[in-house]
């Protein structure tokens, strides 16, 4: 699952190198980083928390976890996630970092679609329908509309993982 999430780009790996300590981009991280818990389900009041932070999250000397705070005029929240190593050689730091922007929303939507599928197929088998055909095509309509629905699925969290891979750039580790 992992390679498949990679391969659809849900999934990005990045890395980059500093010329300063460990310690100091540390410290510079904690600046930028409200420390909090990184978890979606807790943060649903997060929306009307006043805070000058950007992203929340937590950094340690060795690693980070970083997600970007939900705000009330954000459209749509974004669920990316930034995993991060440091490490520190000489006067330089290497930081690798792992974007991630799955959820497992997106296997409901099919178990949803596929038994709201079950029980139309029930209640036509009930109702005394016994060709093939009418039910091959409803199946063909729910097998493309679940095509397309996943696909921009896809398409849309692709777009917000490499937006967030620009901002975290852009805010976090260029100075």
């Amino acid at each position: 699952m992992q390679k498949f999430l990679e391969n659809l780009k849900l999934i990005q790996h990045k890395s980059y190198e500093f010329n300063i300590p460990k310690a100091e981009l540390v410290k510079r991280l904690k600046n930028k980083i409200e420390y909090s818990r990184l978890e979606t389900l807790t943060s649903i009041g997060e929306t009307f928390k006043r805070s000058d932070y950007k992203y929340k999250g937590f950094v340690s000397n060795y690693s980070f976890e970083i997600m970007q705070r939900r705000k009330y005029n954000n459209k749509f929240y974004r669920c990316t996630t930034a995993f991060g190593e440091l490490e520190g050689v000489d006067e330089k730091t290497i930081v690798k970092i792992k974007v991630k922007n799955f959820s497992n929303e997106l296997l409901l939507f099919p178990v949803f679609s596929f038994f709201s599928y079950f029980i139309f197929w029930l209640i036509s088998s009930s109702a005394g329908i016994n060709s093939t055909l009418d039910y091959l095509i409803p199946f063909m309509f729910w097998l493309v509309f679940n095509g397309i629905a996943i696909s921009i699925y896809i398409l849309f969290t692709r777009n917000l993982t490499t937006a967030f891979i620009k901002e975290f750039e852009e805010d976090l580790l260029i100075y």
